[in-house]
């Protein structure tokens, strides 16, 4: 990440040659640093793709003795420069480790479509605790499951929700590396690509986020993300048309260690397949959305009492919550929804 290197050059043969062959396809040669800059300015044109791919994050905290992992597998769509996307998430694994909870693995599925500036809409397709204590009750997953849930964007910060492969990313790809192996050229989809061993050049990837952050109007810690950088590695495969520049494949590595101001080791693994590249499907809203509220976790669904309509909670008075102690996780539910079915949940007096 942090200087460019001089690409890695061709054979011989190579270099004697007009084309680079695979089976049945002439490829002509270019310098990989062109390649590149052809693939760059591509992506800032692009304004759809479909995207499916997979993913693994691993997570560790010495300090709280904890592991967490997260797998899956993504299909998806966006739209208008990434501001549009719809994806699904299929075989879903979450696995988590820890001295005071136990193990835990749950198996989920779900389906979501973001609008920006919008709402984001999500669906939980499949939900079931494999080992350690179940998260929710039978009644609430009956509630939830297979149902589009709408959440307004005024309940929404911008960077919440970063879930896809938008063009930014995608022009990052050949913006921000640099070029460890030439692999030759490969078929993906039945079309040629170049095919490049890449990492990232750190200051490239600095100046690319600073240049993101600027055109957002939002502030940027240069110093932070260079320590952030500084116990990072990062390295994949990269695979662009020898046709058209769009990048095809991708693949990364990232590593994280542990420093003394954050502890904890990170790793994260995807790649992903890039198609249809300006003629992707269009993003509907999905019809029959109910509103989404965090009361949903307690089985209600309709006729939810709005924040407004509940008491609020004198601090000087005794903690109402208190009762939860020491109850279950169902005896919780309970009596919560007795509370609000009788109107004396308290909020905090703003």
């Amino acid at each position: 990440m942090r200087h460019t290197s001089l690409p890695l050059l061709f054979s011989v043969a190579a270099a004697a040659s007009l084309f680079a062959c695979t089976p049945d396809v002439q490829v002509p040669q270019m310098e990989p640093e062109e390649v590149l800059r052809k693939s760059a300015a591509e992506s800032r044109l692009m304004q759809s793709a479909t995207f499916n791919g997979d993913f693994q994050v691993e997570a560790t905290t010495p300090n709280e003795n904890t592991k967490f992992s997260f797998s899956g597998i993504t299909n998806g769509v966006f739209q208008d420069s990434g501001n549009d996307v719809s994806f699904t998430l299929t075989d879903g694994v979450i696995r988590g480790d820890s001295a005071s909870g136990g193990p835990f693995t749950v198996s989920l599925g779900a389906s979501v479509t973001a609008f920006t500036p919008g709402d984001i809409y999500v669906r939980i397709d499949a939900f079931e605790t494999v080992e350690g204590d179940p998260m929710f009750s039978d009644e609430l997953l009956t509630n939830a499951l297979s149902k589009w849930w709408r959440i307004p964007s005024n309940n929404v910060a911008p960077d919440d929700v970063a879930v896809t492969p938008d063009p930014s990313l995608l022009r990052a790809q050949a913006e921000v590396v640099r070029i460890t192996e030439d692999k030759g050229v490969a078929m993906v989809e039945g079309r040629p690509a170049y095919h490049y061993g890449v990492a990232v050049d750190q200051e490239k990837l600095v100046a690319f986020l600073r240049t993101a952050a600027q055109e957002k109007n939002e502030p940027f810690d240069d110093l932070e993300i260079q320590k952030m950088l500084s116990s990072t590695t990062m390295e994949g495969e990269l695979l662009i048309d020898a046709q058209t520049f769009f990048v095809r494949r991708l693949s990364w590595t990232i590593k994280r260690t542990g420093t003394e101001d954050s502890p904890g080791d990170l790793l994260i693994v995807f790649g992903m397949t890039v198609s249809n590249h300006n003629s992707a499907p269009e993003i509907l809203p999905p019809e029959n959305a109910e509103e989404f509220s965090p009361l949903m976790f307690l089985g209600v669904s309709g006729g939810l009492p709005s924040l407004d309509a509940l008491p609020q909670m004198d601090s000087a008075q005794p903690d109402p919550f208190e009762q939860l102690e020491g109850l279950s996780q169902e005896e919780q539910q309970q009596l919560l929804l007795q509370m609000m079915e009788q109107g004396t949940m308290p909020l905090p007096v703003q």
